[in-house]
């Protein structure tokens, strides 16, 4: 952290701040579902605000591919904003029109304004270096407060930074403060758990986190694969075809590194999703040919807990089964309970990581030592990967150092 430059340790009193946040928010039924996003980035407004700053804030929203899409505007999150923050942000429907600059220009020290969405520009996710600039021409001062996109080469992340002096946002810090302090030298015993739907996606994940972690527990749809690597029964579960080598080569790494890797040895089976439709608890090897694993059944819990009640650190990422119906959430509801009772105890430092898993755990997100906004960003930073976005805050220290 100290080869960034933060946001609190300038004057930005009168100037234009552009601020990169992450608006990418749930949105059901025309409304946002969940304002975490927002409340998140608060204490790095409140403070611009109370410094008499001009605040210009930048964003992306879905995936447009590079065109205007009016369902992607980010124009519905403005009452949602001047609701939050307790100023009337101003709007501009593109980025850099004569109208768009004249409304800059007219900014008054405390003054909010939000930019249209970055992705309608093709430019953005080039990380091209002619639109950086131009968006740099907008301010006087850069910060990152997006650490969720920060896995992101893109022009609002990293081309920015080397034509405006440019400094890490508040939260941008505490992630980074608290990923260092839980994960780079965590207290022994450490588990690791790893859920969601596909063991493709996090290869280099459960790489790293088997030669870190005393126990490694594997749930969701990823155990599937690696049961069915084993020879297992799955019925008619999903899981990662042409996988089985690499399943069988994790769990001899494990050995390898004194890591306990957990699979589920009893899971909850139903014939579908549906709601209504009647589950049954089976021990795993005796799951039936046309049914599928939905969750990981109770004596699978307790087992996760008994040795997480062993355990000084948690790190999580992905629920441990398809928590979104409820026949299907109490594998994730159970362990995410015991943790926060230990965390709560003073017996474990937990962090959790990623959209799912914050969205599985958001009754008791406060009772964890930490919740990282970040989903990609969160998995590339354990997995040891450099993130384009603190490289360029990182390459831009030299370049500002003598303001």
């Amino acid at each position: 952290m100290d080869s960034l430059l933060s946001l609190k340790n300038v004057d930005v009193t009168g100037k234009k701040v552009i601020v990169r946040v992450d608006l990418n928010l749930p949105i059901v039924h025309g409304k946002i579902s969940d304002l975490s996003r927002i409340k998140r980035i608060l204490p790095t407004i409140s403070y611009l605000l109370n410094n008499k700053a001009k605040v210009i804030l930048i964003s992306h929203y879905g995936r447009p591919g590079g065109k205007f899409m009016l369902k992607m505007s980010l124009s519905p999150i403005v009452d949602t904003l001047t609701s939050v923050f307790g100023v009337d942000v101003k709007f501009a429907m593109d980025l850099f029109s004569n109208q768009t600059r004249a409304k800059i220009d007219g900014l008054e020290p405390g003054d909010i304004i939000l930019l249209e969405n970055l992705r309608f520009y093709p430019e953005e996710e080039e990380n091209n270096q002619g639109f950086a600039q131009k968006l740099a021409s907008l301010g006087d001062i850069y910060a990152n407060e997006a650490f969720a996109c920060s896995h992101r080469a893109h022009a609002s992340i990293a081309a920015i930074t080397a034509f405006i002096p440019s400094y890490a946002g508040m939260l941008l810090e505490e992630e980074i403060i608290n990923l260092e302090k839980y994960f780079l030298a965590p207290k022994k015993k450490m588990m690791a758990i790893v859920g969601g739907s596909k063991v493709s996606t996090k290869i280099e994940l459960l790489q790293a986190l088997v030669q870190k972690s005393d126990y490694l527990v594997i749930g969701g749809a990823m155990a599937n694969t690696f049961l069915h690597a084993q020879g297992f029964d799955i019925g008619t579960s999903l899981y990662d075809k042409n996988y089985d080598e690499f399943c069988l080569e994790l769990l001899a790494m494990g050995k390898s590194h004194a890591c306990e890797i957990i699979l589920p040895h009893d899971v909850v089976t139903s014939k579908s999703m549906d709601h209504d439709t009647q589950c049954h608890v089976f021990d795993i090897n005796k799951v039936p040919e046309d049914e599928m694993i939905f969750d990981i059944g109770p004596s699978s819990v307790m087992n996760i807990i008994d040795k997480m009640e062993d355990c000084k650190t948690l790190v999580w990422n992905g629920p441990l089964g398809a928590f979104e119906n409820s026949n299907f959430s109490a594998g994730t509801t159970m362990v995410s309970r015991a943790a926060a009772k230990l965390t709560a105890s003073g017996a474990l430092l937990s962090i959790v990581g990623g959209g799912d898993t914050v969205a599985a755990i958001s009754e008791l997100e406060n009772q964890f030592s930490y919740a990282s906004t970040g989903g990609g960003a969160f998995l590339e930073w354990i997995e040891g990967k450099k993130l384009p976005g603190l490289v360029a805050l990182e390459n831009s220290k030299n370049r500002v150092s003598h303001l």
